[in-house]
């Protein structure tokens, strides 16, 4: 409804004497501490991240990774092009031919 946080709600209220010191530090005080939990939980929920090769299968499709592958290995298609090509680039182009194909 208020587009503030709850703790400008709080520091208005006491302002006006709707609430004491007490009462603003308690709330602020459990209001921090959720914001911890909240970022724990969060922190223990990550991983170490995406696999990149699965990834890039997503994107090369096997039958066009092994035309490309194909390709240079006939010395048809430099590989300048096949990097290009696949978004791939030097060790990654190689070791993603290695691990999909």
């Amino acid at each position: 409804m208020f587009k503030v946080s709850p703790i400008v709600i709080a520091r208005r209220a006491l302002d006006l004497e709707e609430i004491d010191k007490s009462e603003f530090f308690g709330f602020y005080n459990n209001y921090r501490q959720g914001l911890k939990d909240i970022i724990a939980k969060r922190k223990e929920r990550k991983t170490s991240g995406g696999d990149y090769y699965a990834t890039a299968r997503r994107r090369v499709s096997p039958t066009f990774a092994a035309y490309v592958h194909q390709a240079v290995q006939d010395n048809s298609l430099l590989y300048r092009d096949a990097y290009r090509l696949t978004g791939l680039s030097g060790n990654t182009f190689q070791e993603f031919m290695s691990k999909s194909l």
